[in-house]
C-alpha cells in the first residue's frame, strides 16, 4: 500500500485500506498511523467506510466525544449500518448524554429487527436486540433473542457479553456471572470489561474475583 501510495499519492481508497489495515494489526503503535490514513483518506474524499473506521478507532480509545462526531458523519452518509448506530450509542451513553442516547437506540431496534429479518443468523444483531429490548422491559421477547444469538455463537466472547448484560439487566445475577466467567475464558477483552458501565456490578463477584468459576 506504501508503495501504491507512492504512485498515486492522492489515491483516497488506498489510504483508506491502509488505515484499515494498521487498525486490524493489533498493535497498539500503528493505531496514530492509522489515525493519520483514515483523515487523508477523508480529506481526499470523504466516505462512508472512512468515517465509520476513524469513529471506531476513536472509540477504542476512549475519545466518545470525537467518535460521536465522527460517527454522525458516517450516518450522514449511510443510515442503515446497525453497528454504528451502536457505536454512537455508546457514545452517548460513556459521555453521559442520557436524551441523545435514547434518540439513538430507538434508531436501532428497527434497523436491528429489519436485519434479523433478512438474516437470522445474525448472533450479533440478535444479542444486541435482546438488550435493547431487556431496557424496553420486555424480557421475555428479549431473552428469545439473547438465547438465540447464544445458540447462533456460543463461544463468541463479545456475543457472551451481551448475553450477560442482559441477564443482569433482567436482574438474573447468576446466570450473568456465569456467561460473563464464559466471556473471559473466551477470550474477552478485559479492556472491554473495564469500560462497560453494565458490567461493572459483576467486577465485585467472588468468583470473578478469584478465578474460580460459578457452580
Amino acid at each position: 500500500m506504501q508503495r501504491a501510495l507512492e504512485m498515486t499519492p492522492d489515491n483516497a481508497e488506498v489510504y483508506l485500506n491502509l488505515g484499515a489495515t494498521y487498525i486490524d494489526s493489533a498493535d497498539a503503535k500503528a493505531l496514530p498511523a492509522a489515525e493519520q490514513a483514515l483523515k487523508r483518506s477523508i480529506e481526499l474524499e470523504p466516505s462512508y467506510p472512512a468515517y465509520a473506521n476513524l469513529a471506531s478507532l476513536y472509540l477504542s480509545q476512549r475519545r466518545y466525544k470525537e467518535s460521536a462526531e465522527v460517527n454522525e458523519k458516517a450516518l450522514q452518509l449511510n443510515e442503515h449500518d446497525y453497528m454504528v448506530w451502536n457505536n454512537l450509542l455508546i457514545d452517548y451513553e460513556r459521555i453521559g448524554d442520557s436524551s441523545k442516547a435514547e434518540a439513538v437506540r430507538r434508531r436501532i431496534v428497527p434497523l436491528l429487527e429489519q436485519n434479523i429479518q433478512l438474516k437470522p443468523q445474525d448472533a450479533l444483531a440478535q444479542s444486541l436486540l435482546g438488550l435493547m429490548l431487556v431496557e424496553d422491559g420486555a424480557r421475555e421477547k428479549a431473552l428469545e433473542h439473547v438465547q438465540t444469538a447464544l445458540a447462533l455463537a456460543p463461544d463468541d466472547p463479545d456475543i457472551l457479553a451481551n448475553v450477560s448484560i442482559a441477564y443482569e439487566l433482567c436482574g438474573d445475577r447468576k446466570q450473568a456471572v456465569k456467561y460473563l466467567e464464559t466471556a473471559i475464558r473466551k477470550g474477552y477483552s478485559l479492556d472491554k470489561l473495564r469500560d462497560e458501565p453494565k458490567l461493572q456490578g459483576l467486577i465485585s463477584e467472588p468468583t470473578l474475583r478469584s478465578g474460580k468459576p460459578s457452580p
